[in-house]
């Protein structure tokens, strides 16, 4: 191989729409609602439904997306990695209406700077969209292919198409400005972190000191905290309604001690999952389905 040529390697996977309605012998069939992806990298651009990126053998390990530029109709160039420096990500090329192929696909550019196997970014990428995609009538699939990419013929397509897709949308997403006005905007949020004063942390063992000065019934709160931890053993299941709390903003980051003086976790969980759990950054449940379904309910409180 020579020198910087893995900067160039790449994998392209055909997309599949398959609705969640089988037909009448049982089998799913493939769907046209190119729409609802569409959508969908619009929301993430948005943030009104944001991708979230799990490794499919590691749900603790967190990878983050940025958009290289607008999506035009469904066509976008996504980066992604987990940025432990600033050169660990990959390219996905999202194309959905393609000049050249006559197919929608995804292209997985410079994958060995984050794996060997570009596989699982692919399905990692899926279940991405599958998860925003499950309140739809369809899922993804996408197909490996042995495409010979290396006349870079994607390379061409992809952009040529998103031109194509911009002048039919109208440049909608496009913005006056660029990647000097991201920058400088970035070094002043750097600058104001290094400058402002660290918040005081609250060190109590007394879970009652840490619920939100907003919350109007506090007992009412710990009443259904208590009965959500009655019996439970696994660190998952005990953190999951505070996660929740905290994410609500119902209750501030509580202390390991303040919350084993009230249910006696120590046995049950460490001090380092605890943390792990109660920290903002991870997002620890965006796949868990009681989460959301405790979510939904707990707006009655």
């Amino acid at each position: 191989m020579k020198e910087y040529d893995f900067l160039s390697k790449a994998k392209l996977y055909k997309i599949r729409l398959v609705s969640n309605m089988p037909n009448l012998f049982g089998d799913s069939e493939y769907s046209d609602e190119w729409n609802l992806l569409e959508k969908a990298l619009e929301d993430d651009l948005h943030q009104i439904n944001p991708f979230v990126f799990k490794h499919p053998n590691n749900k603790q390990k967190s990878y983050y997306r940025c958009h290289f530029f607008c999506p035009a109709n469904g066509n976008s160039l996504l980066v992604l990695g987990q940025f432990r420096n600033p050169l660990d990500f990959a390219y996905v090329f999202v194309v959905l209406h393609s000049r050249f192929y006559k197919y929608p696909y995804i292209v997985i550019e410079r994958y060995p700077m984050i794996t060997s196997n570009p596989d699982r970014l692919a399905e990692m990428v899926e279940k991405a969209l599958n998860w925003v995609l499950k309140d739809t009538t369809v899922n993804v699939i996408l197909e490996a292919t042995d495409t010979d990419l290396s006349d870079d013929l994607y390379l061409i397509d992809s952009w040529r198409s998103w031109n194509v897709q911009l002048y039919k949308n109208g440049g909608r997403n496009l913005i006056r400005g660029g990647y000097e006005n991201s920058l400088v905007l970035y070094k002043e949020s750097e600058a104001k972190k290094k400058t402002s004063k660290p918040k005081k942390t609250l060190k109590s063992d007394r879970i009652e000191d840490y619920i939100s000065k907003k919350v109007l019934q506090p007992d009412r709160l710990l009443a259904w905290l208590d009965s959500e931890l009655e019996g439970k053993k696994t660190p998952r299941d005990i953190m999951r309604p505070i996660r929740l709390l905290i994410d609500k903003k119902w209750l501030n980051r509580p202390t390991y001690e303040s919350i084993d003086k009230r249910y006696h976790i120590k046995e049950l969980i460490s001090l380092s999952s605890f943390n792990h759990y109660t920290n903002t950054d991870h997002e620890c449940f965006n796949f868990d389905d009681a989460y959301q379904e405790m979510k939904n309910t707990i707006e009655i409180l």
